[in-house]
C-alpha cells in the first residue's frame, strides 16, 4: 500500500517531535553520567539543568526569561526522569529501534487515516514479534514481559 502525499505529510508532522523528545533522551542515556543534570537537546547542543536561563538571554525580552526558563527547566526535569527509567531498564539499541518504530507507527497520531492505520497495524504486529525473538533468542530470557512492559512504560512517556 502506498500512501498519499497528504498522509505522507501528517505522519511526519506527528511523529517529528516524538522523535526528537526520543532522541533527546537516548543521546542523554548515551551520553552524559547517571546523576548528571545535562542534556542532550539535540546531537549538538547541550542543556544545563542549572544555567537555562543563559540559553535565553538577549534572545527573548529580560522580562520573560524567567518565565521562559522555567517552561524550559519543567520540560528537562520529565525528560531527566524518563532517562532516568532508561537507564533502570538498561534499554538497548534495538530496543531503541523497536520504539523509534513503535512510535513512528502510534495508532492515535493516524485514527483519521485509515491507510496509515493499516500500513502501522502491520509494522507493530512485525515489531512486536522481532522484539519476542530479540528477547528469548538473543538476551536470553524467556519470561520477557517485565522487561517489555518496561519499555512500554517508556513509550507512553514519549506518546
Amino acid at each position: 500500500m502506498k500512501l498519499e502525499q497528504e498522509e505522507l505529510w501528517h505522519h511526519c508532522k506527528a511523529f517529528m517531535p516524538t522523535f526528537w523528545m526520543l532522541g533527546c533522551a537516548y543521546y542523554t542515556y548515551e551520553d552524559m553520567e547517571p546523576g548528571s543534570r545535562l542534556i542532550m537537546f539535540t546531537q549538538t547542543l547541550v542543556m544545563d539543568l542549572d544555567n537555562i536561563r543563559h540559553f535565553y538571554e538577549g534572545a527573548v525580552p529580560e522580562h520573560n526569561v524567567a518565565t521562559m526558563a522555567n517552561v524550559m527547566r519543567e520540560s528537562m526535569l520529565r525528560q531527566l526522569h524518563v532517562v532516568g527509567r532508561m537507564r533502570e531498564l538498561k534499554v538497548t539499541e534495538v530496543e531503541i529501534a523497536a520504539l523509534t518504530t513503535l512510535l513512528l507507527w502510534d495508532a492515535d497520531a493516524a485514527r483519521n487515516h485509515p491507510n496509515i492505520q493499516k500500513i502501522g497495524a502491520c509494522e507493530r504486529k512485525k515489531i512486536f514479534d522481532e522484539l519476542g525473538s530479540y528477547y528469548r533468542f538473543v538476551l536470553n530470557e524467556s519470561d520477557y514481559a517485565a522487561r517489555l512492559g518496561g519499555l512500554m512504560c517508556l513509550y507512553s512517556s514519549f506518546q
